[in-house]
């Protein structure tokens, strides 16, 4: 089972090379960057847009 998780690291540990070319120019803050991280937690206040 092991070796199967770091198969799939590898696929994926260079997935940025694989974008279309359309999008090389666009920000990378305007991407929806794949990633684990916390979904319960709530957001910091830092990135709501203040009015």
């Amino acid at each position: 089972m092991a070796s199967s998780q770091g198969k799939n690291e590898l696929k994926f540990a260079d997935w940025m090379a694989t974008l279309p070319e359309s999008i090389h120019s666009i920000p990378l803050t305007n991407l929806a960057i794949p990633g684990r991280y916390p979904l319960h937690l709530p957001r910091p206040a830092s990135s709501y847009t203040q009015c």
